[in-house]
């Protein structure tokens, strides 16, 4: 940025007319908008939300709907809403025309969402169906414009155990600090699943929680009319949608996380996205907590799918299977295998890529994301074993040409180090399990 520009910027780092000022790259709204939550966030979240009514102006800006959309278009093809329109058919200059014109409505009050259509799948766990909502490619731009925006400002509200949909808090981050707590006195597991969580979602109580964090009516509205599915079938909140996730998070931030932390219970509850983890210390211990989450949960719509006798299980006899892995403790080894449906789980992937555009590609992803996941498990000589197992999986099911085993092999090695910075940058950041109750921005929270 030149001098001459930098000099008619806001001199105050806290001005949100700084955010919006005409300089730089696209994606330099989104920074400076980070900027200034940097800036402002260890006041507390009074000195954040006070920019609640800027919200909107933001997500109406061209600019950060390009950027959404190029991030959208980056994570490749997407089946096309009712109107047929697939984003990767659109070329830069027709995406910052379509940008230009959803700002204007956005800005107006004008702006309303296409008709969606709902696609049945079956769940990952083999265990019946659930609906994907599919919106129109401009209707997926605004709420991921709304996502970018508004994430920054609610992460840090989240709780250090919550792991799902964040930066830098995935899968790894979860599974090191699960090892953490089971090698520290808490070998009694109870692993549950939140059963279709976001169609559970009751949407007015959603907006009161939005509305009590940040106050700007404009936002509501907003919030009520892209969120919910408008499929009566469907209910909730639309599972597919890319605000969809942060709002499941708001919601269970609020009914879930920040009661069970004022109950002071001796037993960690870990989240990732539905997939609930409760560590203790014995199995008394294990089995009020599980009462207590069923009695918190009561009048929240969500409800756990598995009775405590199936979802307890002590490492110290027996795995217990969460996130897709079992974990076992062996002495002083904590063991972490693939889960016993990880194959069919795998197959079901390939089944679904056969659905998609440019399915062969898909597979592709599918195989690599799959390897790039297991970084915690297995020693070095069984990596090739299981590599070509997956390569057999995707030919059963209709997919030759993939990729080779020394490739698989070489993205798990790859992942297998990242797994190994991961566990001990855990290990260093007490932040992770603190046990008292959290004031903003909680621990090991970003703004990014």
């Amino acid at each position: 940025m030149s001098e001459k520009v930098t000099a008619d910027l806001p001199h105050d780092p806290c001005a949100f007319a700084s955010v919006l000022f005409h300089a730089g790259h696209p994606e330099d709204v989104l920074n400076r908008w980070v900027n200034l939550l940097r800036t402002v966030s260890p006041r507390g979240w009074d000195a954040v939300k006070v920019y609640a009514p800027e919200v909107m102006n933001l997500i109406a800006d061209p600019r950060v709907l390009f950027v959404a959309a190029v991030a959208l278009r980056a994570r490749g093809p997407k089946a096309p809403g009712r109107n047929g329109l697939p984003l990767d058919a659109l070329c830069t200059d027709e995406l910052w025309k379509m940008c230009t014109a959803l700002g204007h409505a956005i800005r107006a009050g004008t702006y309303r969402p296409g008709t969606e259509r709902v696609r049945w799948v079956e769940k990952a766990s083999l265990t019946g169906k659930r609906p994907i909502v599919i919106s129109d490619v401009q209707d997926k731009v605004v709420q991921k414009a709304a996502e970018r925006v508004l994430r920054s400002m609610l992460d840090p509200h989240f709780d250090p155990l919550s792991f799902a949909f964040r930066p830098s808090r995935g899968r790894f981050e979860a599974m090191a600090v699960a090892e953490q707590l089971a090698r520290s006195g808490h070998p009694v597991w109870v692993t549950h699943d939140l059963v279709d969580a976001f169609r559970r979602v009751p949407v007015p109580r959603l907006m009161e929680v939005f509305f009590k964090l940040l106050p700007c009516p404009r936002l509501r509205a907003f919030l009520g009319m892209v969120l919910p599915a408008q499929s009566r079938a469907v209910g909730g909140i639309k599972q597919g949608g890319p605000l969809s996730p942060l709002a499941l998070e708001v919601y269970l931030t609020h009914v879930l996380h920040g009661p069970w932390r004022g109950a002071g219970l001796p037993v960690r509850l870990l989240r990732y996205a539905d997939d609930l983890l409760l560590t203790a210390a014995d199995e008394n211990t294990a089995c009020a907590a599980d009462a207590a989450l069923r009695v918190l949960l009561a009048p929240t719509g969500m409800r756990l799918k598995h009775t405590f006798e199936e979802a307890r299980c002590d490492l110290r006899s027996q795995p217990a299977e969460w996130l897709g892995f079992r974990f076992r403790l062996d002495g002083d080894r904590f063991r972490i295998d693939l889960g016993a449906r990880a194959f069919e789980k795998l197959g079901r992937r390939f089944v679904l890529a056969h659905a998609k555009a440019r399915s062969a590609d898909r597979a592709v992803a599918v195989l690599r994301h799959w390897v790039d996941q297991l970084g915690p498990c297995f020693p070095r000589k069984k990596r090739e074993v299981v590599c070509t197992k997956a390569i057999l999986t995707a030919q059963e099911h209709g997919f030759e040409e993939t990729v080779g085993v020394a490739e698989l092999v070489e993205r798990w090695e790859a992942s297998a180090e990242r797994w190994k910075a991961i566990r001990r940058r855990v290990r260093r950041n007490p932040g992770y399990l603190v046990e008292a109750a959290l004031s903003y921005p909680t621990p090991t929270s970003n703004v990014w």
